[in-house]
C-alpha cells in the first residue's frame, strides 16, 4: 500500500463528522428547497449552499490543498502574503453559533477551509459536520466561535488572534503579515503530519511534540521564519491540536511538499518517521507503510 493511499484511507472525509463535543448542538433549520425557488436559494449563500454550487473552481482548489488548477499548472513562485480576495486557512476544527437569513439559530461543528470577500460581508467556507458537506457562512452572522471548554470568542477576535486575519480588511495587517506568511508556508507539512498522527483516531502528546519539532526545524528554511520566537511557537500548540485535515485535501498538500527545497523535504521526511514511531506502538501496517514511501521521501530517510 503506497504512502498516499495509506494516508488518505486513514484521514476523515468531508462527510465523516468528529465526535460530538460537550456543548449542546442546536437543531439545524431545514435547508431551502432550491428546486422550488432556485433564485431565492442562489441568493442565500450564507449557510445553506454547498460551496461548489457557488464557485466550482474554489471547491476544486480546496480538494488540492488550496491550489486552483491554474496555480497547480504554473511554475512555483516565491511565497507571499495572499491577496485579500481569498485567504486559505488552516483546517481548524471548532464550533460556531450561527444565525441564518431567516433568523434561525444553530450551532455548527465546522472545519475551516478559506475566507473570501462577499457582497455584504466576508464569507467563511468550511466543512459543516452537521450537514456533512462544504458550506459558506457570512461572518457577520457568526455569533461566536466556541472552543472545547465551551468558551465563546467573538468572530473578529477569533480571526485576528487565532487565524491572523483582520476581518475588516480581509487581510493580515502589517503586524500580522509575517506571522500569516509563515503559517501559509507551514500549512502543507503540518496538515499531512497531523493527518498521519490522527490516523489511529488518537493524537498523542508525543506525536504533537514531534510535529512542533518539525515546525521549529522548518523556520530557518522559510521566508519570515527568523522572526518567529518562543511565544509564536507556543501559540502554534492549540492551532495544531485543533487541525483536522480531510482526505480530499491531502493529495494537494503532498504535491506541494514534493516541490519543497531539499532541506525542507529532508525535514518533512524525518518528521514522518518520527510521528509514526512517536507513540512507541509500531504496528505491522505502519511498517508496511514505511517500506512503501514515495521515492523522493524514501531517499531522504536513507
Amino acid at each position: 500500500m503506497n504512502f498516499i493511499a495509506w494516508l488518505i484511507g486513514h484521514a476523515p472525509a468531508v462527510d465523516n463528522p468528529p465526535p460530538l463535543p460537550a456543548a449542546n448542538i442546536l437543531p439545524l433549520p431545514e435547508e431551502p428547497d432550491w428546486a422550488d425557488d432556485p433564485d431565492e436559494f442562489l441568493a442565500d449563500i450564507d449557510g445553506g449552499m454547498p460551496d461548489w454550487e457557488d464557485d466550482l473552481d474554489a471547491y476544486l482548489s480546496e480538494l488540492h490543498g488550496g491550489q486552483s488548477a491554474a496555480d497547480r499548472a504554473r511554475p512555483r513562485r516565491k511565497p507571499h502574503v495572499q491577496a485579500a480576495d481569498r485567504i486559505d486557512l488552516e483546517p481548524i476544527y471548532t464550533m460556531i453559533d450561527y444565525v441564518d437569513s431567516t433568523g434561525q439559530r444553530s450551532r455548527r461543528r465546522i472545519t475551516l477551509l478559506s475566507l473570501k470577500r462577499g457582497p455584504n460581508a466576508p464569507l467563511l467556507t468550511a466543512i459543516c459536520h452537521e450537514r456533512r458537506a462544504t458550506r459558506t457562512f457570512r461572518c457577520d452572522r457568526i455569533g461566536g466561535f466556541i472552543d472545547g471548554d465551551s468558551v465563546v470568542e467573538d468572530a473578529k477576535a477569533f480571526f485576528r488572534e487565532t487565524m491572523l486575519v483582520d476581518l475588516d480588511t480581509l487581510a493580515p495587517d502589517e503586524a500580522l503579515a509575517t506571522a500569516r506568511l509563515v503559517r501559509d508556508q507551514l500549512r502543507p507539512g503540518l496538515s499531512v503530519l497531523v493527518a498521519l498522527a490522527r490516523s489511529d483516531d488518537e493524537f498523542h502528546a508525543e506525536e504533537l511534540d514531534r510535529i512542533l519539532q518539525y515546525t521549529e526545524r522548518e523556520l530557518p528554511h522559510i521566508e519570515g521564519g527568523d522572526a518567529v520566537g518562543l511565544d509564536e511557537l507556543d501559540a502554534m500548540i492549540p492551532l495544531v491540536e485543533n487541525m483536522r485535515p480531510t482526505r480530499e485535501a491531502l493529495p494537494g498538500y503532498l504535491a506541494r511538499i514534493e516541490e519543497f527545497s531539499a532541506p525542507r523535504r529532508a525535514n518533512f521526511s524525518r518528521s514522518v518517521f518520527e510521528v509514526v514511531v512517536a507513540d512507541r506502538r509500531f504496528a505491522m501496517e505502519e511498517e508496511d507503510f514505511l517500506r512503501d514511501l514515495p521515492p523522493w521521501m524514501a531517499s531522504e530517510l536513507r
